[in-house]
């Protein structure tokens, strides 16, 4: 067993301490520094490395389940695990978020997404199966809250939990060998969910996937990458902390995890620093050994499938899957199987791998590195994100006359805008439109039959892209057909007109298009009365019980009436909002106020067109608007003000549960008001206990 000693000593132990990583040595992002070293990495064995770390990955994870939090106090008192393999490895939050992360760099580019563009995916891909910091960013992007203040501090009340440094890795693996570019990409793309500790942890964890490209000793790279944090960042206290434990008992992680169980546990099994312990704890004690790192990280506790995932894919990259134990490779299949990430698909791992490869090339080439036939010279240097100067966009239907079409059919759907889709089954169909202006992003539907689709803009191939999606069973309903989906989004093209061509790829699948979205102004924008003004940022739900009260009660956050996502009868309560206020010595608390369910604004707007989808209903204890006692209000110059409007259906005016029918029904109340700063649903909460609920509220503006 050998002890670390110092970081000098330690750089001249082995060959594997490569002139780049002597370069990088001394860097200090405060001040970051271009080196002008590169290194050369085979696609051989950048494949094969990549493809490591994805089985590394999902052998920890599902390893590490049966027994997650089991172990707090003390250690898995085992000397052994029993290892979960199987013939498909099913989604889980240490992969299924980098999954959803690796999907937005192809559909917006790996070096062109903007925090602007991340709430869209986030909140149709990420409905389900999310926790702690991910559910409270999820919740705040409903209510229109853009990254990063959705993982800031004083926005995020998880802004510290593991979420980040679980869901991080997938930045190391497109950027081999580019330690300061994933440094500052982790951190750029983390800061949506976290804050603090978890940012700088999530950083050494993908740096040490990046470095694995290079460098096949886990000391040796621990120590590469703790050279990058300063000695008062918190990664570097904890790194050097289990250092000096493991240096004190270099032969019994056991008592190293007493240790530092003593020095980081707060009473959070879900807190960012006792778990980076734990995982680092095992690379330290796995010796290079994929099976005896694992293992250590699996017994240790705590979070233990997340942290035995996280130092899968560390040692699983470095070791590559060539190397990885033949036992486990005998009894893993190769497809990893999309359970609760609606239209996205599942993919066979070495598609997955293909997937990851593209995006590094784009980002290798981008940094100035080069792509061979045998491979990639790799220069290092910093990542500069993009900022949205412009969030305004329009849609421009396929019924427009800017498209045309050739093979092509329409037909029509409700899911899509306007009701009317084009479509075709065969290969070699294609469509073209006309539009003006620098950007362009085309959206259509994702389905379980879906093809792909090859697009060009004004004669340039910008690749591929699929329109699959697995069939996923998420928050009470089957996704079979994924509506309003962006496949891709293209910048700076440049101004004036441009053609884009979108070509069918494969015979006997469904290929089908909505529309494209370009760049509007904000006049134009408002003026859209198909945008949803509920959900673009600058409305602020509101609710005569802001916070629930009542055991039983529907979502903690009101923002689910902005999410995007109706009610339906049947769902879960936390999928609507209700106004219950619970009972005191077993009677309802009283109310002798109105209800009401709504938004104020930002900005003055004009509306034409209120969308109330009704949550859920709970026998004689309401869940409505009781007798007919339901209007539009409108605020003006800090004054609430009753507003003409009709309603379709026509609301029932009744105070029993029989006369509103299922839950989840949708009231359609149009009306005609310029230049308002709030509208709300008002009247009196219905049955015995004066609930009313709301599953979504929908706000459009006025008919040109």
């Amino acid at each position: 067993m050998k002890t670390l000693k110092s970081k000098a000593a330690l750089s001249l132990m082995l060959a594997c301490v490569l002139s780049l990583a002597l370069a990088f040595a001394t860097l200090r992002f405060d001040s970051p520094t271009v080196s002008a070293e590169q290194v050369t990495v085979t696609k051989a064995d950048y494949v094969n490395k990549v493809k490591g770390g994805w089985y590394g990955e999902f052998w920890g994870n599902f390893t590490g389940l049966p027994t997650e939090f089991n172990y707090i106090a003390s250690p898995n008192p085992a000397t052994s695990v029993d290892w979960v393999t199987g013939s498909a490895f099913s989604t889980d939050d240490d992969t299924s978020n980098e999954y959803v992360f690796l999907h937005m760099m192809e559909v917006y580019g790996a070096n062109d997404i903007t925090y602007a563009d991340m709430p869209e995916e986030w909140l149709y891909h990420l409905q389900s199966h999310i926790w702690v910091g991910n559910l409270e960013a999820y919740s705040l992007m409903t209510g229109g809250i853009l990254p990063p203040y959705t993982g800031m501090r004083g926005y995020n009340k998880s802004y510290e939990a593991i979420d980040a440094q679980i869901e991080c890795e997938i930045f190391g693996l497109v950027t081999p060998a580019m330690l300061e570019n994933c440094y500052q990409r982790t951190k750029w793309w983390m800061a949506a969910v976290g804050d603090g500790a978890v940012l700088d942890n999530s950083a050494f964890y993908a740096m040490l996937c990046s470095n694995a490209f290079v460098c096949d000793d886990i000391y040796v790279s621990m120590e590469q990458v703790r050279s990058y944090f300063d000695d008062t960042s918190e990664a570097a206290k904890v790194y050097d902390a289990v250092k000096e434990s493991y240096n004190k008992y270099p032969r019994d992680w056991r008592s190293a995890r007493r240790e530092l169980y003593l020095k980081y546990y707060n009473g959070d099994t879900l807190d960012c620093k006792v778990n980076f312990a734990m995982t680092l704890m095992s690379l330290f004690y796995g010796h290079n050994d994929y099976k005896g790192t694992v293992e250590i990280a699996v017994l240790a506790g705590f979070d233990n499938d997340c942290n035995a995932a996280t130092a899968g894919v560390i040692i699983g990259t470095q070791i590559g899957y060539d190397d990885l134990p033949a036992d486990l490779k005998n009894a893993s299949g190769d497809v990893y199987l999309n359970t609760n990430r609606p239209g996205l698909a599942s993919n066979k791992i070495d598609k997955l791998v293909e997937r990851v490869q593209l995006q590094a090339e784009v980002i290798i080439t981008a940094a100035g590195g080069s792509v061979t036939d045998d491979g990639y010279v790799v220069k290092d240097g910093a990542f500069t994100p993009k900022t949205e100067m412009n969030r305004y966009s329009k849609k421009i239907p396929v019924t427009a006359d800017c498209w045309s079409f050739s093979g092509m059919q329409k037909f029509y759907n409700p899911g899509f805008g306007g009701k009317v889709g084009y479509c075709t089954t065969k290969k070699g169909d294609y469509a073209t439109v006309t539009f003006d202006g620098d950007a362009v992003a085309l959206v259509a539907a994702t389905s379980v039959g879906g093809g792909s689709f090859n697009i060009t803009v004004d004669g340039k191939d910008y690749g591929n892209y699929t329109l699959e999606a697995e069939e996923v069973f998420v928050n009470g309903k089957y996704f079979t057909v994924a509506y309003g989906q962006k496949i891709r989004k293209l910048r700076n093209l440049g101004e004036g007109s441009h053609v884009m061509k979108i070509t069918a790829l494969e015979d006997g699948k469904w290929h089908s298009i909505d529309c494209i979205e370009v760049v509007a102004t904000e006049e134009e924008y408002f003026a859209d009365p198909d945008v949803n003004l509920a959900r673009i940022g600058i409305s602020t739900p509101i609710c005569s019980v802001p916070v629930p009260l009542g055991e039983g009660s529907g979502s903690g956050s009101i923002a689910v009436i902005c999410d995007g996502v109706y009610y339906h009868n049947g769902d879960h309560s936390s999928r609507q909002y209700d106004s219950f206020l619970g009972r005191n010595n077993g009677a309802f608390i009283a109310k002798d106020y109105e209800d009401y369910v709504g938004y104020t604004f930002e900005k003055s707007i004009n509306i034409g067109k209120l969308v109330f989808n009704e949550g859920g209903h709970w026998g004689s204890d309401g869940g409505w608007f009781a007798n007919g006692n339901i209007r539009v209000e409108v605020l003006r110059n800090g004054v609430w003000q009753t507003a003409e409007s009709s309603v379709s259906p026509a609301y029932p005016t009744s105070n029993n549960l029989s006369a509103f029918g299922a839950a989840g029904e949708t009231y359609v109340f149009t009306l005609n008001e310029t230049e308002v700063d709030g509208v709300r649903l008002i009247g009196d909460g219905g049955g015995n206990a004066k609930i009313i609920s709301c599953g979504e509220l929908e706000i459009y503006g006025l008919e040109a």
